[in-house]
């Protein structure tokens, strides 16, 4: 839109995270020659400041997307070139999409391409230098894997499955959501198939645990070389835990039992504890600034206690506020957090950070994308339910999969982390997707007679041509 990517404050911790990660390997591959410090101070009389080691850092989001985005930012730590491979990836999503549901017309291939782009966050979050756009990937991957994956060719399921792989490893709310969504998909099938569709459901499993398996894997060997912890969510900032003294019962339960310290967050605060989210993590009373590296595991470690004796002593009030702050999630949408008014800048210290420019018009091409987007999701919903029964089983199947991803979404986010527009915007856009794609609906089915073929085991893949019909001296058979 700026010939720039949109940024949060969050696209420099990635990028930090990414330099620090490439640095810390690139150190013990080629360890540099030491050097001498005396007296903690340079040459000039300035403070040095030592190297905090890995397993000291103060919080850390997904090192596997951290280095991709450091990765890409070269040369000019635009972030641009990152950008552009989230929008590759997209795009070869979107062609094998279509290929799989047969949508034969180039030209309306194309045309729902574009209106996507001028009327959907598809566009927005693909230029944003942030892994938001994967939590939209991983759905329609679980979806397009759970009724094809047969007739994939090896390609383009393995390519399908890195594609999952890589959504649930680059960030923290994604595993859940697709792991869930795995399990949905997987009981779907278990309802749906009789004792001979055994075999299916094993190879069901197989091509959606193992991607996701893979992601796992891949996050808790970076967490344990980086930080010496083996988990799924090392360095986690205690969001969760923010979330519950913003709205209450885990505020309340602190005030009592910090008058008698006997978790870390009572060295903190003591009983004066803050109130909001941004008050509690971010703000310069805040604990990632007051809270010492050791305090800061010790509060990551005692979170959970704190938010089940919470529960437990509040529990109407924490059903309320989960039940509350999910629905609310769930309609709020917007860009508020897409700054395009801002480029990554290099200060004299060489310390990277968000520096405002000039950005004409684009806060109004926001908004105006802002009302587009509301408009073609609820068009895209109302068609939707007026033609669901027009709509074959497996196309029945994936909105199913993309309506339970959207709703898993908005609880997840809603209850882990926080009510934020960005987190429902960047995956809404699947519904004007699906409307686009699907209506009109032909009635012979998604897949043509392939996958009504499965029991008998008769597959053929997306680059192989139907079989002609069989003939009988010299006729069609009818």
């Amino acid at each position: 839109m700026m010939g720039r990517p949109a940024y949060f404050p969050d696209s420099v911790s990635y990028l930090r995270g990414g330099s620090f990660a490439v640095t810390y390997v690139a150190d013990r591959l080629s360890p540099p020659p030491p050097v001498v410090v005396q007296s903690g101070r340079d040459r000039a009389g300035g403070q040095v400041e030592a190297e905090v080691p890995a397993g000291e850092a103060r919080g850390a989001r997904s090192i596997a997307y951290s280095i991709a985005a450091y990765l890409l930012s070269w040369p000019a730590l635009s972030m641009g070139l990152l950008a552009v491979v989230q929008a590759a990836i997209i795009a070869a999503q979107l062609a094998l999409f279509s290929r799989l549901i047969e949508l034969r017309s180039r030209w309306r291939f194309v045309g729902a391409v574009a209106v996507l782009a001028l009327a959907s966050p598809v566009a927005i979050f693909a230029n944003y230098a942030m892994p938001d756009v994967f939590a939209a990937t991983g759905i329609l991957a679980v979806a397009m894997l759970a009724i094809a994956r047969n007739r994939f060719s090896s390609a383009a399921r393995w390519g399908l499955m890195l594609l999952l792989a890589i959504s649930a490893t680059v960030h923290a709310s994604h595993m859940p959501l697709l792991g869930a969504l795995a399990l949905f998909a997987l009981l779907g099938e278990l309802l749906r198939s009789h004792r001979e569709g055994v075999r299916l459901i094993l190879a069901l499993a197989g091509v959606l645990g193992a991607p996701l398996l893979l992601g796992a894997l891949i996050t808790v060997t970076s967490s344990w070389v980086g930080f010496g912890e083996a988990s799924l969510a090392a360095k986690r900032f205690p969001l969760t835990l923010a979330r519950s003294i913003e709205d209450g019962p885990a505020r309340w339960y602190l005030q009592e039992e910090c008058k008698r310290p006997s978790y870390a967050i009572c060295e903190v605060f003591g009983t004066d504890l803050p109130e909001t989210v941004p008050a509690f993590l971010w703000e310069p009373d805040g604990i990632t600034v007051r809270a010492t590296p050791s305090q800061l595991d010790r509060i990551r470690a005692e979170e959970q206690e704190i938010l089940l004796r919470a529960a437990e002593r509040y529990p109407s009030a924490q059903a309320s506020s989960m039940f509350e702050n999910s629905m609310r999630q769930l309609v709020q949408i917007g860009f508020g957090d897409n700054y395009i008014d801002q480029r990554i800048a290099r200060d004299r210290s060489g310390d990277i950070s968000l520096q405002r420019v000039p950005a004409p018009g684009g806060q109004a091409a926001l908004h105006l994308l802002g009302w587009a987007t509301l408009l073609s999701t609820a068009l895209a919903l109302i068609a939707l339910l007026l033609f669901v029964r027009r709509l074959d089983h497996d196309r029945r199947v994936v909105l199913a999969l993309v309506v339970l991803g959207l709703l898993l979404n908005a609880v997840i986010c809603a209850v882990f982390s926080g009510v934020t527009d960005r987190y429902q915007a960047r995956v809404v856009w699947l519904l004007p997707l699906l409307a686009l794609f699907f209506l009109p609906s032909s009635k012979r089915g998604l897949l043509g007679k392939t996958l009504r073929s499965r029991a008998s085991g008769q597959h053929r893949t997306i680059d192989q041509p139907e079989a002609a019909p069989a003939t009988t001296n010299g006729s069609p058979d009818r």
